[in-house]
Formats: C-alpha cells, sequence, structure tokens
C-alpha cells in the first residue's frame, strides 16, 4: 500500500507507522489531523530513517507534500528520507514548486532527510513553504541540493505571516540562484526563531538579495547560535536584513 492510500484509510488522531521500504508521493493530509512516520518514531533508530524513502516520478506536482487547513498541532510528519526529488518545468507559466507544502497548518516537520532535490519553478519556490503557520522545523538534513531558475521569492525553508521555530537542522552542500529575494532560509513579514543550525558550504549566484539566513517585510526573527561555514557566492553571505 502507499502512504496516500494510508491517510485516505485514516480518521483525525490516528498515527500511520510507515515500515521501510521505497514509497512515491505525492501526498495530501487532507485536513486530518494525523502523525504519519517511519519506525523511528517507536525507538529513535535512525537507521529507520534512512530505511524509509519517499520519492518522485513525476516533476510537474506541486505541491509534493499537502498540509494545509489543520488548526490542530499535533500534525507530524517524522522520520523520512525524501531522496532524488525533481520538481521543476521549463514551460511559459507562473507555477511555483513546493516539496513540503504547510498552509493554515502547524505542524512538526522533524527527524526528516532531504537529499539531492532540485526546484525549477516559475514563482515562488521551496523545500518547505510555510504560510499562516507556527510550525516547528527541527532535526532535519538538507543536503546536495539547489533551487533556482526561478527569478522570484525563492528559499529552502521560506515563510510568510508565519512564527516558525526553526532549529537544529543541518543545510550543506546547496546552491540557491538565478532568483531574487533568496536564501537558504527566508523569512517574509514573519516572527521566526532560528536556532542550533548549521549551514556548511552553501552557496548563491545571480542573485543580489541573498544570504543564508534573510529577514524581508517586516520580520522580527531570534536568531542565535547558529553555525554558517563558507557561505560563498553572490549576495550577503550569512545573515541579510531588509526592512526587519
Amino acid at each position: 500500500p502507499s502512504i496516500q492510500e494510508g491517510i485516505d484509510a485514516a480518521s483525525d488522531g490516528d498515527t500511520i507507522l510507515v515500515h521501510p521500504g521505497t514509497y512515491y508521493g505525492p501526498i495530501d493530509f487532507e485536513r486530518k489531523n494525523l502523525v504519519i512516520g517511519s519506525l523511528f518514531l517507536l525507538d529513535a533508530n535512525e537507521s529507520f530513517i534512512n530505511q524509509t524513502i519517499i520519492m518522485g516520478t513525476d516533476t510537474n506536482v506541486s505541491p509534493f507534500v499537502q498540509i494545509d487547513g489543520i488548526s490542530e498541532p499535533e500534525v507530524e510528519l517524522n522520520g523520512f528520507t525524501f531522496q532524488d526529488i525533481s520538481l521543476n518545468t521549463f514551460a511559459e507559466g507562473t507555477q511555483s514548486y513546493v516539496l513540503i507544502n504547510i498552509i493554515n497548518a502547524s505542524p512538526k516537520i522533524i527527524n526528516n532527510r532531504f537529499n539531492n532535490f532540485q526546484i525549477d519553478g516559475q514563482a515562488e519556490s521551496a523545500v518547505i513553504f510555510c504560510s499562516n503557520s507556527s510550525s516547528l522545523i527541527a532535526n532535519n538534513i538538507f543536503s546536495d541540493g539547489m533551487i533556482a531558475l526561478n527569478y522570484e521569492l525563492t528559499g529552502w525553508i521560506l515563510s510568510k505571516n508565519s512564527s516558525l521555530t526553526i532549529k537544529n537542522n543541518l543545510m550543506e552542500n546547496g546552491y540557491v540562484g538565478f532568483s531574487d529575494p533568496t536564501g537558504y532560509v527566508v523569512s517574509v513579514a514573519s516572527e521566526n526563531i532560528i536556532t542550533e543550525n548549521t549551514f556548511n558550504n552553501v552557496s548563491m549566484g545571480y542573485c543580489w538579495t541573498c544570504a543564508a539566513i534573510v529577514a524581508l517585510d517586516g520580520s522580527s526573527l531570534i536568531i542565535n547560535n547558529n553555525l554558517i561555514l563558507r557561505a560563498t557566492g553572490d549576495g550577503y553571505g550569512a545573515i541579510l536584513a531588509s526592512e526587519s
């Protein structure tokens, strides 16, 4: 069975345990209050994260994971590896591309791996996009990924009108470019806590308003105990605040 079939059969308040294997998106929580996790949920054995893989087969799908309209804070996506996912189109249009799309919901996105991803949209795009959210995004690893060719607002984690806690994530070996503004954690009109994250070998190209951490449009951020190593290329390197 697929993860989506489990969601279809589930009721509010259920926990869906996903056994090791390779599964395919897209995935829609269907506005249900669910905890979806690998067997990492049972005993915190990280090998289950590496063994429970979610991949995509259609590059023209967005969002890849949809979580919207859920007021309960217990919603959770925990312990998966999102592997080799490409979301892109080079056709004319305004389609945005988002791997995890969170709208009017506040799930926990924790203990996941995002490996070897490429996102090329024609509008606002992100690995994790949050709007009107107070999500916890913690203990995730983002590696060997890129967002480019958007010429719009983009970010690996992009928040708008949100109050996120972004904690203890690793972002490494990445690229953002041909977009503006752009960065790795980008906050727009948000009040986020950004703490204890590591940014390593994060590069930026063909952008002006870009940095590892970007605050825009009146964002009020608490930024502490982050480690930023080898933030190279165009833009401002480590941290950029504009009208914040």
